[in-house]
């Protein structure tokens, strides 16, 4: 097997690309149940792997992940090329994962990393597991179209039939009814990380059995009595999304699911990583991302910050998802610090929740400082309005994902935007 690391490479920018225009919105299953009521939908298994794309032009095919990274050099690569020969195929651009399978399963991400990484390891266990068709031959397929992917889905699970190294992901069609019995076969018996849902509006879901965010560390710290820093451990993580305008939205800190061991790596990557430090933190370069459980999400302002030439720089306070609980799960090396990995979209329903809960805020403050130019009494609101600790749960019946936002923070910021 070879590989290089290569972010402008036109096949990991193609694939960049795909995923963005894909826009998965997160949803529980009640939640996602409820969305497809009365529609035809495409259920598939979510594969946990590296998400990659396949590319091919007559010579030594490619695998081209989002992280950045190229491959070749692969029995799964060997065959593939062998196929799309026989089948008089000089072009393609092909979806889909690449993950370790033995004894008829996937194995764990961390499992098939460790395949790929070791020199010596059986390279014969990275199989590709496919899903969307993205140029074949002269043709190119519109990937947000839900028609073209009922059409092109067959075609694709036709051209690989019969392969060992490439599989088509398991899929059902139906309604509802179907979400269920493949959450119940693929996710609670078979274990696998959870389904893929694809509506004729043209939007993709997906639905896990926990809730977990992809986000990246822009600080480590000590927050136990400054105990753990002489022994080169640290205990928490301060962690951020990112917005389409590039700006880390901090989503709080993560102190439980590292080990010793972890924690000491951690320790030694934030040095060779520093970029800045103070009494809280040592701030790093904007590049380990994390997968992280969580019990529920908070929307509130949060701290904010651009990040160039090597600092950060602080913004106003933004709207973000506060994790409560949250919970290291692994490290997602095929993830990289972009707007579509580390997207505030991963928070379910996150445009409808935030306008929402903006709404609220916006409709509490006139009824309380009512004004006909502003809606806000001049004297001196700030101290007129403190809800410092009030939440306002906004789930009611709309999700069992518990979801909050905090109305001081958004009622401070509309009387600093009146003020303005």
């Amino acid at each position: 097997m070879k590989t290089k690391t290569d972010a402008n490479n036109a096949l990991v920018k193609q694939v960049k690309q795909w995923k963005k225009d894909q826009a998965i919105i997160s949803l529980t299953i009640e939640e996602m149940l409820k969305e497809a009521k009365g529609k035809k939908c495409i259920i598939e298994q979510k594969v946990d792997g590296q998400t990659g794309l396949l590319g091919y032009d007559g010579n030594d095919p490619k695998f081209a992940t989002l992280g950045g990274v190229l491959y070749w050099d692969l029995p799964v690569l060997d065959e593939i090329k062998k196929i799309l020969k026989a089948k008089n195929i000089t072009h393609a651009r092909i979806v889909g994962e690449m993950a370790g399978y033995e004894n008829g399963k996937i194995i764990p991400f961390n499992e098939t990393e460790s395949i790929i990484k070791n020199s010596k390891a059986d390279k014969t266990k990275v199989h590709w597991f496919i899903y969307h068709i993205i140029e074949l031959n002269d043709e190119k397929y519109d990937t947000k179209s839900f028609e073209q992917y009922t059409r092109t889905w067959p075609e694709l699970k036709k051209l690989f039939r019969g392969a060992k190294y490439v599989h088509a992901v398991q899929d059902y069609a139906g309604g509802p009814a179907d979400i269920k019995k493949a959450w119940n076969k693929l996710v609670l018996k078979n274990k696998n990380e959870g389904l893929v849902v694809r509506l004729p509006n043209n939007r993709v879901y997906k639905a896990k059995p926990v809730f977990s965010y992809d986000l990246v560390i822009l600080a480590v710290g000590d927050k136990k009595k400054g105990k753990n820093w002489p022994k080169k451990m640290i205990s928490m993580t301060l962690m951020a999304f990112m917005d389409k305008e590039h700006v880390f939205r901090t989503a709080g800190h993560v102190a439980s699911g590292f080990n010793d061991q972890e924690s000491k790596k951690l320790f030694s990557w934030a040095q060779k990583n520093k970029v800045d430090e103070d009494n809280t933190y040592v701030w790093v370069k904007p590049q380990k991302i994390m997968e992280i459980q969580y019990e529920r999400t908070t929307l509130k302002e949060m701290p904010a910050y651009k990040y160039s030439k090597g600092k950060y720089e602080k913004v106003n306070k933004l709207m973000s998802g506060t994790i409560v609980k949250p919970r290291f799960i692994r490290w997602r090396t095929d993830k990289s610090a972009t707007p579509s990995d580390l997207r505030l979209e991963q928070i379910p329903d996150w445009n409808k929740r935030n306008k929402m809960a903006t709404k609220i805020a916006s409709n509490f403050l006139q009824a309380l400082a009512p004004s006909h130019e502003t809606g806000i009494k001049k004297q001196d609101p700030d101290e007129k309005l403190k809800y410092d600790r009030w939440e306002y749960d906004t789930i009611a019946d709309e999700t069992t994902q518990p979801l909050r936002f905090s109305l001081s923070d958004l009622i401070r910021s509309l009387v600093q935007n009146a003020k303005s």
